[in-house]
């Protein structure tokens, strides 16, 4: 059995309401960075029909934040020590999803400011990462990292480097932001398990210069080996007839009581009494 998850990262504020009516109808989850989200928009605000909202707003300046909208169908629990916002403004939110009965994954979903330092990656990713490794489950890590990976920069190497040593694997190869003079890859998708993803890439809008990228993974659920036993079925078991028909050896049984070997004592006894028991109560091996 297999429960198949898509994953879309949508980006910014100003086209959020147009780009996720679209596309959260045929996602399981979405992500949304730099939400611009403060105490003064409530859930009520921007909530989509037939999902649940998580947030992670920044609430002492103006911009950034993540949340993610996902479908009321699947399970999901905000790790709530693992997400915050540092003093340098990188985000990180991270969530438990699982689908129907299939395998449970952790999403990682962040954001890091062009003016935040390259060391956020190694100074607050990597121990949450780490910590997370120890659920064993599937880890999805996507966002606006603002470190383009289709060029030799300082950012995207510092980027390829962590990413390296913790194992995780980046989905998207095309551009996701288009200017008139550029064409950047800063909206990512890492993954530490590939063999799982059925699809992923980037979509392509008109909406805004940054573009919606997902992926969709096949999830396995855990099946468990068939259990057998083997007992006696006593559903027709009458103990009088039962009776009867042990009576009926009754010469063996007592001959049993002349005998001086102890091991020819016991085979006659268990011949009698176990073809006797299986006649009225036979053995059967059931799942």
């Amino acid at each position: 059995m297999s429960s198949s998850v898509s994953t879309c990262r949508v980006p910014a504020e100003n086209e959020r309401e147009r780009l996720l009516g679209d596309i959260s109808s045929l996602m399981s989850f979405s992500e949304v960075s730099e939400t611009w989200l403060n105490t003064s928009v409530t859930n009520k605000e921007i909530e989509i029909e037939g999902y649940k909202l998580h947030r992670l707003d920044r609430l002492h300046k103006k911009g950034g934040g993540v949340c993610v909208y996902i479908r009321k169908d699947i399970k999901s629990l905000v790790l709530k020590d693992l997400s915050y916002i540092s003093e340098t403004n990188f985000h990180q939110l991270w969530i438990k999803l699982q689908h129907k009965k299939s395998k449970s994954l952790l999403v990682c979903v962040s954001y890091r400011p062009p003016d935040s330092p390259l060391d956020c990656f190694e100074k607050y990713f990597n121990p949450n990462y780490v910590h997370a490794l120890t659920m064993g489950k599937l880890i999805i890590l996507l966002g606006d990292l603002n470190c383009d990976m289709l060029k030799p920069t300082p950012g995207s190497a510092s980027l390829i480097k962590t990413t390296k040593e913790l194992n995780l694997n980046q989905l998207i190869k095309s551009p996701t932001k288009i200017t008139e003079s550029s064409q950047t890859l800063v909206d990512v998708i890492f993954v530490s398990s590939p063999r799982l993803v059925v699809n992923s890439g980037v979509i392509e809008t008109c909406i805004s210069d940054h573009f919606p990228v997902y992926v969709s993974l096949k999830l396995k659920t855990d099946k468990s080996p068939p259990n057998y036993i083997t007992t006696r079925s006593y559903n027709k078991y009458d103990p009088d007839l039962f009776a009867i028909d042990l009576a009926s050896n009754r010469e063996r049984l007592v001959s049993i009581f002349r005998m001086d070997n102890v091991d020819e004592k016991l085979t006659i006894f268990n011949e009698i009494f176990l073809n006797t028991l299986d006649k009225h109560a036979p053995v059967k091996t059931i799942k």
